[in-house]
């Protein structure tokens, strides 16, 4: 139950079941995808030598001609002969890259434990009200995102592993200590959930079955110009791939409805044990926020790097992006505003990973309430100026 008497937002569990009794129709599908290739282009070709064999028979001679009938046969056993391997080989890759978790890049550096104590005692706290253990690495990213992940991850510097807290270096400067609790709170509660253990068991099957239509997409590839007969050929080829890719379009459509659904639950679950620890109010407040920083962040800073790039080194003394950032965001109170209309006013989007934010603030439990720090969340790195200077360097490509 929540603070205010209602139960918290829970996940389905047949869902969930039937998201993970789908994961070995993952392996079936991509090795039937596989078969069905084999099958449509060896049946083909038996095809086309039945057909050439019935003439013979009626006309007591091949009607092409044997220098002409190996052309034809070459026409279409060659390309056909592609296809199958392409279908086939797209198949095993995927169904061995479902085996792994794959290492996805971040573009951040972890940050030290014992060196930014403010940040350290946050996060410990939350973890102990939320029932759960602190993340293994803390990581500062040069963008506006923030989330955890039990998978391997590629920072900068290094790669590392375990149980992963990521936050945008542009929230620190736009968010009060309290609203940044909520931020926090909210991710943390992800670890709580375990929703990063049924992540590690659902992404790489899910990016096994990806490669796999990634590598069956190159029977289809846009070559122009092109005559009639290599038009043909590129048919040939796309033959025996194109129902294999049908069935694992047709297969993860599905697939991803439901891990959509089941991430917008898990999601609901997130905002109102955060609303839990830091009052409803602030994550009310703070949600707004992030939202609107995140996409003006993503919608301001390649002009911002365009305008600079280029420039001498002596000119980019002192230049700081985030600074920047923050002054035009101040600025700019009309955008922002249009910006969080056109976001409450957009409806749930069936393929989204999260739901829409008018469907986030209504499910908010009403009288969570929390301490307020007014301080600026800056106040939690021990020396955050430091790290801006150096993350607008990697933005302009002079590390």
């Amino acid at each position: 139950m929540g603070s205010d008497g209602k139960p918290r937002p829970r996940l389905s569990t047949p869902l969930i079941c039937l998201a993970l009794a789908m994961v070995p129709g993952i392996y079936l599908a991509l090795i039937v995808s596989s078969l069905t290739a084999l099958a449509i282009g060896a049946g083909i070709v038996y095809g086309c030598y039945w057909l050439i064999n019935l003439l013979d028979s009626f006309l007591g001679e091949s009607p092409l001609g044997p220098a002409r009938m190996v052309l034809v046969l070459g026409m279409v056993v060659v390309p056909l002969t592609i296809g199958v391997l392409i279908g086939i080989g797209s198949g095993v890759w995927g169904f061995f890259k479902s085996f792994r978790r794959q290492r996805f890049p971040v573009g951040g550096i972890r940050v030290q434990w014992g060196d930014h104590l403010e940040l350290e005692k946050e996060i410990n706290e939350i973890c102990d009200l939320l029932g759960t253990r602190a993340p293994t690495n803390v990581v500062l990213t040069l963008d506006a995102t923030a989330f955890v992940t039990g998978s391997p991850v590629q920072l900068l510097f290094e790669k590392i592993r375990g149980r992963t807290l990521a936050i945008g270096l542009p929230y620190f400067g736009v968010l009060t200590v309290s609203e940044f609790r909520s931020l926090l709170s909210h991710e943390l509660a992800h670890f709580s959930g375990r929703d990063t253990l049924y992540t590690n068991v659902i992404q790489p099957v899910y990016e096994g079955a990806l490669n796999a239509m990634s590598g069956m997409s190159l029977a289809f590839r846009d070559r122009a110009p092109r005559d009639e007969e290599e038009v043909a050929y590129d048919s040939w080829v796309q033959l025996p791939v194109m129902f294999s890719l049908s069935i694992l379009l047709a297969y993860l459509w599905i697939f991803k409805r439901i891990n959509s659904a089941i991430s917008r639950q898990r999601e609901f679950r997130a905002d109102a044990l955060s609303a839990e620890v830091s009052g409803s109010e602030v994550f009310r407040i703070a949600l707004k926020k992030i939202i609107a920083a995140s996409i003006f962040f993503d919608m301001t800073t390649p002009d911002w790097i365009k305008k600079y790039a280029y420039k001498d080194r002596t000119d980019l003394v002192g230049l700081n992006l985030y600074e920047s950032f923050r002054i035009k965001l101040s600025k700019e109170r009309d955008t922002v505003r249009n910006i969080l209309e056109s976001e409450v006013q957009a409806g749930d989007d069936a393929w989204s990973s999260h739901p829409s934010l008018s469907r986030r603030l209504e499910h908010l439990p009403e009288e969570a309430t929390g301490a307020r720090d007014n301080r600026s969340a800056k106040v939690l790195l021990k020396d955050p100026d430091k790290f801006e200077r150096v993350f607008t360097k990697y933005f302009l490509g002079r590390q």
